[in-house]
């Protein structure tokens, strides 16, 4: 320790310049971090206080907490609602494929982010051309300002730099590469046309799965104008010329500076008790030495400057292939790939969100149960009255509470592919054959729900399947109750369980009802 401060005492800059890339290293460590353990930091801290003693949710619950909302306690349904948080209801098989196809539609199934590592090594070269800029601009940044105000100043500025050029260099790949998807996108419509543009997300994937791969790319593509535009590119390479020139002169300026300054150190004549011609002699000898010195030095010095002129315009390429190679040109293609990217099958994407399904659902129902105990003792204070509509705890489980969001969630999709289909329906005029009719309601269909099967997809079909869904789903529901209330060891004459047969009974008459229809 005694022996490194004398080294930073010594160079303050590049001490200040190894301090702030520590940190920003540590800054992008802590980064990374928070973006891949967010999560589970996040619900393990949600576990934690939910029973945390006096300070938990559970143990500061108070009687204005546990009033009747739906069938449940409003507590119980808070707590399942923030374990529902980490828990996506929208996970399905069309999730997975609709991503994928995403992808294929814009041709860019085989790329990536950037790679972790690759900002590991974009950070190094950032502190290394801060380095250098550094000493570059020390004494030049605030003219008349002490040395370490003048360091400082040139720190900033070189980090701003910095970071101002891998930011344009990145983005100024990503423009190379959407203008290349522009280019493929004409070179593959072959001067045909496009039709209507179509505004595709990854929700309605299949509207256009018949048109042409140039129309795909035409309507998933990130650009308002589709015209290739080199703003950016433009903007970079000139700044990046400049900055090139501009701190090879000032590392020039610097070298005369020096060599001025060795000239006026030996200015003094040491030769004064010399004969005057011998005296002569010797400095003029002395001076042409000096002069073939410097030329040296002054050779050397600025081919030393070109070869790292060259260097820093290679590592600006360097920043500009990173964003040309890692990167998305389609609007959603991000998000496609953080959909599909982990999973090599659809098995593996439904096994990793039903294992993360039902460890949530584990953790929600033990803290359902320890927080029952605490309702249970407030409810002693109020009454029974009005806890009438309370339905039984064996209901009053995460898996239903989540059942029912799904439901809610299908039932909105319905409704929103009900209006597009009754506004499908409506454009159609009354001339139009019914076959025509049908066969305007197969394609929305397919294009909102592809079937497996290849039963003929009518107006009412399409209404049916959605009821029929919901009905299922509820009768699902109803036996998983029926299987606990069975294991608890309840009797089949008993009127809970009768209800709970006659309930399905009606179902699954309504169900046989849809089958034959």
């Amino acid at each position: 320790m005694y022996a490194i401060m004398p080294f930073i005492m010594a160079n303050k800059l590049l001490a200040a310049i190894i301090a702030l890339g520590i940190a920003i290293c540590i800054a992008i460590i802590l980064y990374i971090f928070n973006a891949n353990f967010r999560k589970k930091v996040n619900f393990w801290w949600l576990n934690f206080k939910t029973t945390l003693p006096v300070f938990g949710t559970i143990a500061r619950l108070k009687e204005a907490d546990i009033t009747a909302v739906n069938g449940w306690y409003d507590a119980e349904l808070k707590l399942c609602n923030s374990f529902n948080v980490y828990d996506d209801t929208s996970i399905d098989p069309q999730t997975y494929e609709k991503s994928k196809s995403y992808l294929i539609s814009m041709c860019e199934q085989g790329r990536s982010t950037t790679p972790k590592f690759i900002w590991f090594a974009i950070i190094a070269l950032v502190i290394l051309e801060a380095l250098g800029f550094a000493y570059v601009l020390a004494g030049y940044t605030v003219p008349g300002a002490s040395e370490s105000t003048q360091q400082i100043a040139a720190l900033g500025m070189s980090f701003f730099i910095s970071i101002l050029l891998v930011f344009l260099t990145h983005q100024s790949g990503s423009e190379i590469y959407k203008n290349s998807k522009i280019e493929e996108m004409y070179i593959k419509n072959k001067n045909i046309g496009f039709d209507t543009y179509q505004n595709i997300s990854i929700s309605n994937e299949y509207d256009d799965q018949n048109a042409s791969i140039a129309q795909k790319i035409y309507n998933r593509i990130d650009s308002a104008t589709f015209k290739k535009r080199w703003i950016v590119c433009f903007s970079t390479s000139i700044l990046i010329i400049l900055i090139a020139i501009g701190a090879t002169y000032v590392r020039g300026q610097v070298l005369e500076k020096q060599l001025i300054q060795e000239i006026s150190t030996t200015s003094v004549n040491i030769y004064e008790t010399l004969p005057s011609e011998l005296g002569q002699i010797q400095n003029e000898a002395d001076a042409q030495a000096l002069k073939e010195q410097q030329d040296a030095d002054r050779k050397g010095g600025w081919a030393t400057f070109i070869v790292l002129a060259v260097l820093f315009v290679f590592v600006q390429i360097l920043g500009i292939l990173f964003g040309y190679k890692w990167g998305f040109a389609g609007k959603e293609s991000r998000i496609a790939y953080n959909n599909t990217h982990k999973f090599n099958t659809l098995k593996e994407y439904m096994d990793f969100h039903e294992k993360s399904h039902n460890y949530i659902r584990t953790k929600a129902d033990e803290k359902l149960k320890a927080m029952r105990s605490k309702i249970l003792s407030l409810r002693s204070r109020l009454g029974t009255e009005q806890f009438s509509t309370i339905k039984d705890d064996r209901y009053r489980t995460y898996q239903n509470y989540f059942d029912d969001k799904i439901l809610e969630t299908n039932a909105s999709k319905n409704k929103q592919n009900d209006m597009k289909l009754q506004s499908a329906i409506n454009d159609l005029t009354h001339k139009t054959a019914l076959n025509d009719i049908n066969q305007k309601v197969t394609q929305f269909n397919q294009a909102t729900q592809p079937q497996t099967d290849s039963a003929p997809n009518t107006v009412s079909n399409l209404i049916q399947n959605s009821k029929a869904d919901e009905l299922a789903k509820q009768l699902r529901r109803l036996e998983r109750t029926k299987a606990a209330l069975l294991e608890e060891g309840i009797k089949k004459s008993d009127s809970q369980y009768q209800d709970l047969e006659d309930q399905i009974y009606d179902i699954q008459e309504q169900l046989k009802g849809f089958d034959n229809a």
